[in-house]
């Protein structure tokens, strides 16, 4: 689906109380439109591993680039957001 679909779909389960999670087939340049959709979590399998294999043993290089990419970005998500007024959930 697209950012906004994605976004929107987002926003309807936190209006209902609910969190949700973004997983399937993401790669590590996906993680930033994720968070700025508004996600809380992410689920990635593939994009961690060697040779982006799920077969594949996870690759702690990727795992460690993973893990900062989604620090940044969801870090300048909430700063975004707080910029504009809005409020943001821990």
């Amino acid at each position: 689906c697209s950012p906004s679909e994605l976004s929107d779909m987002i926003h309807l389960a936190g209006d209902r109380g609910m969190e949700c999670m973004v997983a399937g087939s993401l790669r590590l340049c996906e993680l930033a439109t994720a968070a700025g959709c508004g996600a809380k979590i992410v689920g990635i399998r593939s994009a961690v591993c060697a040779e982006n294999s799920r077969v594949q043993a996870i690759d702690p290089v990727k795992l460690h680039a993973a893990i900062n990419d989604w620090t940044c970005a969801t870090d300048n998500h909430r700063h975004a957001q707080t910029q504009a007024g809005s409020f943001v959930r821990p």
